[in-house]
């Protein structure tokens, strides 16, 4: 029953923009008789016929079906009256920073004879849809890596170059992003986040080296292959030296016992155990080095988010 109700909610809605969308094809045709009356081939404004259509829609409030209109009219034509309908339409639906990007075209060239008023306006518009955009800031090295959000590379509004701390940042749309930051010879870093109007999220990191050299992550860092290789060395040659210990302990009791040494006295540099001995403590010592030293500078790997907050 209530899919029923939602259903018959949405085609009731449908209609009603369909029935708005004819209502302004209506008046827009009364519109082209007159002026076609009148000797004219263009609406009184000078905008085109879909231009026309959408700002009437506008007017209505009828933001889903000026932007289609719109969409459709600005791939035949770049009239900067089109870019500031659209803009507003953008923003009508919600759609933050694909309005900010109309706005700005518009702003970059506006049409002939717009006013300072109309400018005004329009700057007002961008400005309100800049806050109530979600803002990525992203603070990362290496700096050379690409970003991708929602699978495209868009280009930040705030390059590194120009920020206090080298973070870039996006201005997105309200909702819930993937971000993912990569680059050859590291593991790429993955995050999404859920945008609301106004909210900031900030991320400072660095990219981890890739798995190709046979690191291993573990408590967050990622420990280098060299590590391994050095904790079997100090394994096996704690091994062999305690070993080589052994056997020369038990050699020297039997010596010292029986007095019957045909060989160099146990413990002396010329048994050849004792050097076995030395070899192998300084071969384990040496490893013991190496896996402190691996597990020491290996780089981390878990990015910190810095902050999320809401600005609203």
């Amino acid at each position: 029953m209530p899919d029923d109700r939602l259903r018959g909610a949405a085609a009731v809605s449908y209609r009603s923009r369909v029935l708005r969308s004819i209502a302004a094809r209506s008046v827009l045709l009364v519109t082209l008789v007159t002026a076609s009356a009148q000797g004219q081939t263009e609406p009184p404004s000078g905008l085109s016929r879909e231009l026309e259509e959408a700002r009437s829609l506008l007017a209505e409030q009828d933001y889903t079906s000026a932007m289609f209109t719109l969409e459709q009219a600005m791939q035949r034509s770049d009239d900067p009256r089109g870019w500031r309908m659209l803009g507003s339409a953008y923003a009508g639906v919600g759609r933050t920073r694909a309005a900010i990007v109309a706005f700005d075209r518009f702003l970059a060239s506006p049409a002939a004879g717009t006013s300072e008023e109309e400018l005004a306006r329009v700057r007002a518009e961008r400005v309100e849809a800049a806050r109530r955009c979600t803002r990525l800031r992203l603070r990362f090295s290496p700096v050379g890596a690409s970003v991708m959000i929602d699978g495209e590379s868009l280009a930040p509004e705030i390059d590194p170059r120009a920020s206090n701390d080298g973070a870039r940042e996006w201005l997105l749309d309200p909702r819930r992003h993937r971000i993912v930051v990569s680059a050859q010879g590291f593991t790429p870093w993955r995050t999404a986040i859920d945008g609301t109007p106004g909210s900031i999220h900030n991320f400072d990191f660095s990219l981890g080296p890739s798995n190709a050299g046979g690191s291993v992550v573990i408590g967050g860092r990622r420990i280098p292959w060299w590590t391994w290789v050095g904790g079997g060395l100090a394994l096996a040659g704690a091994g062999v030296a305690i070993g080589l210990a052994v056997d020369r302990d038990r050699a020297a009791e039997q010596c010292m016992a029986t007095r019957m040494c045909m060989q160099p006295l146990p413990g002396t540099l010329a048994d050849p155990r004792t050097g076995g001995i030395i070899t192998a403590t300084a071969v384990s010592i040496t490893g013991a080095t190496l896996a402190i030293a691996g597990i020491i500078l290996g780089p981390s790997v878990v990015p910190s988010l810095a902050s999320t907050q809401d600005v609203r």
